[in-house]
């Protein structure tokens, strides 16, 4: 007998003049009203950076580039294992749709304390917060690997 499957998420931090882009869990989904960084589940043979692209263009409209991985985050739900990837992206092009989010936005590092998000997402949002404190540009991905 196995125990809860493992899903494999990549998140989009995605930078714009100094701000990271949330957005909110729609009605009727896991975790509704939630704040999130764009994302979703990896497809097969698809990497974090491909899947965050594709992802953030299906949810909220937004052209991104790649530019940097962190450390995976595991987490374990009741009901089911997530890994998630988080690939910090620069903004390219495109105005804010609400296709599959109720609301999303760009905020300062600091404004994350004042939003509700994923258990899963603490530790991350600890780290951007940290970072974005004594830093006006993008926080947190000195020493990453593209």
């Amino acid at each position: 007998m196995s125990g809860p499957r493992v899903v494999e998420v990549a998140i989009a931090l995605v930078w714009k003049q100094g701000l990271i882009l949330v957005s909110r869990r729609p009605p009727g989904v896991h975790l509704e009203g939630y704040w999130e960084f764009p994302g979703g589940k990896l497809r097969p043979a698809e990497s974090a950076e491909e899947c965050v692209v594709r992802e953030v263009l299906e949810e909220v409209g937004l052209r991104v580039l790649p530019r940097a991985r962190r450390a995976p985050i595991a987490f374990e739900y009741p009901e089911r294992h997530v890994r998630i990837h988080p690939v910090d992206v620069d903004y390219l092009s495109g105005e804010i749709e609400f296709r599959e989010v109720s609301d999303a936005r760009f905020v300062s590092p600091s404004e994350l304390t004042h939003l509700r998000f994923p258990e899963a997402n603490a530790d991350l949002v600890r780290e951007l917060v940290r970072a974005g404190a004594g830093s006006r540009s993008e926080p947190g991905i000195s020493g990453t690997e593209p």
